[in-house]
């Protein structure tokens, strides 16, 4: 690798500190999620897996939807899913669920919006009770 290859790896994210911020956002907004932890850690001599491989990082409730789930995979600019990822996306698409691939908290942003959270967000602050709109990605009227 180049030193310019190095320093431009270097100011990249990492990919735990993007779904860092992407999870405090979520906080911050009041947005019911979870991050999904998958992986494997050593006990005695072996491993314990735990998770299915392919799980996607974040999963969010979109508001405003009556409860439709959208599978969030993060990753760094320029990176691409696992096709197990893939797989594992395209099988919550199939079953209903939205399916994403986020680099940063503003690909969330663009997500929560197309389903309305925004309007919605603001109609329940000045009404009280949240405003009916098609989501952008599903079609169903939230």
């Amino acid at each position: 690798m180049t030193s310019a290859t190095q320093l431009a790896a270097a100011l990249k994210p990492r990919e735990a500190d993007i779904q860092r911020t992407i999870l405090a956002y979520l906080r911050r907004r009041r947005v019911l999620h979870w991050r999904n932890n998958t992986g494997a850690m050593k006990r005695g001599k072996g491993y314990v897996r735990f998770g299915e491989r392919g799980l996607p990082d974040i999963f969010l409730v979109l508001p405003g939807t009556q409860g439709q789930l959208a599978a969030v995979e993060v990753k760094r600019k320029g990176e691409r899913p696992t096709p197990e990822q893939n797989v594992m996306l395209m099988r919550f698409i199939k079953a209903g669920c939205v399916g994403a691939v986020v680099t940063d908290v503003r690909d969330v942003e663009i997500l929560l919006d197309a389903c309305g959270w925004d309007t919605l967000y603001r109609s329940t602050l000045t009404s009280g009770r949240a405003s009916s709109r098609s989501c952008k990605l599903c079609g169903r009227e939230g």
